[in-house]
């Protein structure tokens, strides 16, 4: 990247975040310091005047970490001297004050160390520069906060070493807590970390636009490839090696860029965060690791992948009770252009070919007009699908007014609650729901649907009835012996047995499983498909699945549940097929770097079949053969090989199952023996893309042992 370029895009940048809504006047602050720093005869720190491109870099950061990080971090500050009250202001000598700028000089290089920067990098950082700023307005005296403020020097001090602590520093903390922050502490925390991020994400683009032609030979089979990039990282020039040992410390990793031309920078997520963030805030991690959705003017991702992306990231903006963080604006950014390169055919993104609808842009259109509940994109794209579909596709009028204007409009809509009367056929959304068994509430609401739809036989009593309470209703029914309520409340379909035959079969069987432990609907798992709601009720025993019940609603109807014939013996395991979720995938990824670290088998425990499975073909996909023969069978009655064998096959990384896959279920194949084993097929249905005529699943060898699951060699062939 020249300088032409370098200064192009952090105009960009710079115009992407002054749309970044505040409630506080950056302007005004940023005035006061720089009064304060024309009044300031000498200088307490020294920074090298802005002639390199790191400086130029600098200008940006300042004024970034200004606009983001006075609004979240100053605000309490003040606060807190505030809450000192009218307290007078301890005079302190030169001696102390002298003290406290060697110590602030020490804590600067420490970290500057740390990160393994040079001293023209390390000032560049937005977040220092605001620290530095920080440390003259509050700690020099005669300053305007030092003059104002209540507050003891030593808390001043230590405040403004917050700012200067990196990210990792941040998630230790936070980690180390162990205690949940409430919604507004989790977003003004991961707007202050991805700011800090982002500062380093940009130093660490320019180290990688300096060394791009000897970065760029880091290939495997003639493409880029970053794990051998991290292998040979000792063979690099030294700013490279540096980045490569530092920056995954700080949440960011050097990846290949989606056109697979060069590498990257990019956030990576520290999956241990949901444990100590609000759902809300941790979301907006999952997001912004997705980045970038759009690449050289063209999407990032398949457009099957964007539009569920785009309906997690339309959810988690609509869901946000803290208004007017950075992260929250720059997301909603992202969503607008992301919903443009799905909708809007432009000179680098053709969703048109001779002047029709692509197939695979159409069935992204599909996925966005099926959004559950009061949703701007479906508001925005209904009329242009069925315009479209009555077009066989083509390009018509209608699609020639179309003005992505429109979506800000409905999204601000729906954000102030205006949105559901411009959609009167949207029904009432069920929000998720989990009950551990028994539950008290669950039991009196079933309680009271039995004796009114027992005494009056009209199934309309049900309208609002949520897909756990159906599932229980029905065992409630059982349990009663009432099996004509329990009939009705399956869906009519030829799969369906007649009422005789249905008791035959059912007879010795639950609707919920005994020891069960745990109900749970969760709301993204719903889709409408044909007019018609689909969903699931997931069924736990100790955290573990074992059951998963599918049902139906029509619209104006009510939840019914889909019957599905016994696949296998009475006895056997069986977990029926159910859609891959982001929740069980970021389960299984989460899973594999904890057990990666060193292979705990108690992890394994308790870890399901689809989680250790996934954790195999996780590790596939990374190239980690350590991990993938710690996951196998060791017995002798079954062929394994040595390690020392397995660690000798050669291997760059597998497939990503996440895109390959898109369904599973597992099925018991072998009868289970005296000491309680068995073998499991997991069934993976591929994505829709990738199937034929000849293949459209692939089966997964397992076995339940009596440490848990384990997998077969080659376990799937």
């Amino acid at each position: 990247m020249d300088d032409k370029q370098f200064e192009q895009q952090m105009k960009l940048l710079k115009k992407t975040y002054e749309r970044v809504p505040s409630k506080f006047n950056a302007d005004e602050v940023l005035r006061k310091i720089e009064e304060e720093g024309n009044q300031t005869k000498e200088p307490i720190l020294t920074v090298k005047s802005p002639t390199s491109k790191w400086q130029k870099i600098s200008v940006w950061a300042v004024s970034l970490a200004s606009v983001f990080i006075i609004g979240i971090l100053s605000a309490s500050f003040l606060n807190d001297g505030k809450e000192q009250g009218d307290k007078s202001v301890t005079e302190f000598d030169e001696n102390d004050i002298e003290k406290l700028e060697k110590a602030y000089q020490e804590e600067r290089e420490k970290r500057r160390k740390m990160l393994d920067l040079t001293d023209e990098q390390f000032d560049s950082l937005g977040f220092v520069q605001f620290a530095d700023q920080e440390f003259t307005r509050t700690i020099k005296p005669g300053s305007l906060e030092s003059n104002q403020s209540g507050m003891p020097l030593e808390l001043r001090y230590s405040k403004v070493i917050d700012f200067l602590k990196l990210p990792s520093e941040m998630v230790q903390n936070a980690l180390e807590s162990k205690e949940k922050f409430n919604e507004e502490q989790s977003m003004q925390y991961i707007d202050e970390l991805t700011t800090k991020i982002d500062h380093l994400t940009y130093v660490y683009d320019l180290v990688i636009n300096e060394h791009l032609d000897v970065m760029n030979t880091a290939k495997m089979n003639g493409e880029l490839d970053a794990d051998y990039l991290y292998g040979h990282r000792a063979e690099l020039p030294e700013p490279v090696e540096n980045m490569l040992v530092n920056a995954p410390k700080q949440g960011i990793s050097i990846a290949v860029s989606p056109d697979k031309n060069r590498f990257i920078a990019k956030f990576q997520i520290e999956y241990e965060m949901r444990d100590v963030l609000s759902e809300t805030a941790y979301n907006y991690l999952e997001i912004k690791s997705n980045l970038p959705f759009l690449w050289a003017g063209k999407l990032s991702y398949e457009p099957a992948q964007a539009a569920h992306l785009l309906q997690f990231i339309e959810k988690t903006l609509l869901e946000t009770k803290i208004q007017n963080t950075a992260i929250q604006a720059v997301t909603k950014m992202n969503y607008l252009n992301l919903a443009e390169m799905l909708i809007y055919d432009n000179e680098s993104n053709n969703i048109f070919e001779n002047g029709k609808l692509k197939n695979e842009y159409s069935m992204a259109w599909d996925t966005l007009r099926s959004t559950m509940g009061v949703s701007p994109i479906k508001f925005f794209i209904e009329p242009f699908y069925q315009s479209m579909v009555m077009n066989e596709w083509r390009i018509n009028e209608t699609y020639k007014t179309l003005d992505m204007s429109d979506l800000s409009y409905a999204f601000s809509l729906a954000e102030v609650g205006d949105l559901a009367e411009l959609m009167p056929g949207e029904e009432f959304t069920f929000q998720s729901e989990s009950y551990n068994i028994p539950d008290t509430d669950l039991t009196q609401k079933v309680h009271g649907y039995f004796k009114t739809v027992g005494a009056s036989s009209d199934l309309q009593e049900l309208e609002f009835a949520t897909p756990i309470e159906i599932v229980a209703l029905a065992q409630f029914a059982r349990e009663f012996e009432k099996s004509s309520l329990e009939y009705s409340l399956y869906r009519v379909s030829d799969q369906l047995p007649n009422f005789e035959d249905y008791n035959l079969i059912m007879q010795d069987q639950n609707i919920i499983p005994e020891d069960s432990t745990n109900l749970q609907y969760v709301e993204e798992r719903t889709y409408l498909q044909e007019g018609e709601y689909h969903t699931t009720v997931e069924i736990f025993k100790d955290g573990n699945p074992v059951k998963t019940i599918q049902l139906i609603r029509q619209k104006g109807g009510l939840w019914q549940i889909v019957y599905e014939a016994p696949l296998v013996p009475p006895g056997y395991y069986y977990e029926p097929k159910v859609a891959q979720t982001d929740v069980m995938e970021d389960s299984v990824v989460y899973l594999y770097k904890k057990y990666k670290q060193n292979h705990n088998f108690s992890l394994l425990k308790s870890a399901s079949a689809i989680e250790v499975a996934g954790m195999y073909l996780e590790a596939d996909k990374q190239g980690d053969l350590e991990t993938q023969y710690e996951l196998l069978l060791k017995d002798d009655q079954y062929v394994t090989p040595s390690r020392e064998e397995f660690l000798s096959y050669p291997t760059d990384g597998g497939h990503d199952w996440k895109v390959q896959f898109e369904a599973f279920e597992i099925i018991q194949n072998t009868p289970t023996d005296a000491n309680g084993e068995f073998d499991v097929v997991v069934w993976f249905d591929l994505n829709y893309s990738l199937v034929t005529d000849d293949d459209s699943r692939r089966g997964f060898q397992m076995r339940k042992t009596a440490d848990g699951w384990r997998v077969h060699f080659m376990p799937m062939q």
